[in-house]
């Protein structure tokens, strides 16, 4: 009987590893448990910032290593289900702000860059939209725009009005059409999907 339990609990511990995972940036994938509430787990302090997981991601590998892994040091993870506070389940990539960040420089003077996790919302050819959630006075979600200028691009700028996607998504040879298309429609994702579709088209600025 004891060794059937003993058996049980690491088939549980096992398929735990099996459900989430990280993608590093050679696009490697490690699996790796994510505490549920790595605060009450793992005895880690400050509590806000472990159990944000937009900000700092708790990871406990196979070999029983703890590590905490920030955004820009993994290309992305995926948790299974939903932790403690904003340890939201689902997919997240490591994307870069180029805008609204910090405006502080290092002791070599170079600018500081903000990394966060952030959950696709919609992802295209030409551009990709991103959220993330933050705590201020209230739960928040802020949305970010990624112009996929190669492969590899993590940039993303914010966007909060039709006035930014207007300016960010401009076709090269006829912006009235996207702007058009912007005044009338409300979905942020619609906006992006509908600038993938235009530039795969390659719309003539004569229609």
């Amino acid at each position: 009987m004891k060794h059937m339990l003993i058996a049980l609990s690491l088939l549980v511990f096992s398929s735990a590893f099996t459900q989430n995972y990280i993608v590093n940036w050679q696009n490697d994938t490690i699996k790796a448990l994510l505490p549920f509430n790595p605060v009450k787990e793992q005895g880690l302090k400050p509590g806000w910032k472990y159990k944000n997981g937009f900000l700092l991601l708790s990871v406990l590998f196979t070999n029983d290593s703890l590590r905490i892994i920030k955004p820009g040091e993994i290309k992305s993870y995926y948790r299974e289900k939903h932790g403690k506070w904003l340890l939201c389940d689902g997919y997240f990539e490591s994307i870069q702000v180029i805008d609204g960040g910090s405006d502080k420089t290092n002791t070599e003077g170079r600018r500081e860059v903000n990394w966060y996790f952030m959950q696709p919302v919609y992802k295209g050819k030409f551009a990709s939209l991103y959220k993330i959630l933050t705590i201020g006075k209230r739960m928040q979600t802020l949305f970010y725009l990624v112009k996929h200028t190669n492969n590899n691009n993590k940039e993303g700028v914010s966007v909060v009005t039709r006035k930014n996607f207007i300016n960010h998504l401009q076709l090269p040879n006829n912006n009235e059409v996207m702007e058009r298309f912007i005044k009338k429609n409300k979905r942020y994702s619609k906006f992006v999907s509908e600038y993938n579709r235009l530039m795969e088209l390659n719309i003539d600025p004569k229609k």
